[in-house]
């Protein structure tokens, strides 16, 4: 559908757009400075290189085609989702970020599996029933690699299912594991599951450069 509007609804949302810049002008600064810093800080994870925003393992897995639709399809599937883990990071959106990982790591599992084994079984696999009921045993999915999600997936259960809500309702408030800024002496900045979003990009770079960069053992493209 196509909004046409007339010339005094395009003034009205000239004025509106100037006012809203300008009262915002001095967060979109702040937070420009704020997502460099973030992406500093990716930087210095292990299998950030050469590009934190797309690391070595995104790269590999752009490559990677399949004669089998589904497991192509997996393959971009995380490769969007991870760009949009990292990206939500770098940005501030830590919940989100959070989110996103869990859903690149449950990718991860499903293509391997398929790689490995063909199809999964019926049913509707999520991340816990791969990493708990799927046999791994002949796949590139080692311990450590389920070890890994295992541990991460308790901080994506939280954020999704609203657990430490629940469980620790004050702590839920505060913002869990957050962040804060010291922006002045008067004025700070709380960045709610910041904690929790870094232990997700932790995770995920890890177990990416592991299974498709060339550090790792990687796939025939």
């Amino acid at each position: 559908m196509t909004v046409h509007l007339n010339s005094a609804s395009r003034q009205l949302s000239v004025v509106s757009m100037e006012f809203w810049e300008k009262k915002y002008a001095g967060s979109f600064d702040w937070r420009r400075a704020r997502n460099i810093h973030n992406l500093e800080e990716l930087g210095g994870l292990a299998g950030a290189t050469p590009d934190p925003l797309f690391p070595r393992f995104l790269n590999k897995i752009l490559s990677l085609l399949d004669d089998d639709e589904v497991v192509t399809s997996l393959y971009r599937s995380v490769l969007y989702l991870a760009t949009e883990a990292i990206q939500t990071y770098v940005a501030g959106y830590f919940q989100a970020s959070v989110l996103s990982t869990g859903a690149v790591l449950e990718r991860i599992l499903k293509v391997e599996y398929r790689l490995a084994k063909g199809a999964l079984p019926e049913g509707k696999w999520t991340l816990g029933k791969c990493l708990y009921e799927l046999d791994w045993t002949g796949t590139r999915i080692p311990t450590e690699v389920l070890d890994l999600i295992k541990e991460f997936k308790g901080t994506r259960d939280s954020r999704t299912h609203a657990l430490l809500e629940h469980e620790d309702p004050s702590r839920a408030m505060l913002g869990g594991d957050r962040g804060i800024e010291i922006r002045s002496s008067q004025h700070y900045h709380i960045e709610p599951f910041r904690g929790e979003a870094l232990k997700g990009m932790i995770c995920l770079f890890r177990i990416g450069d592991m299974l498709y960069s060339d550090a790792g053992e990687g796939h025939d493209s």
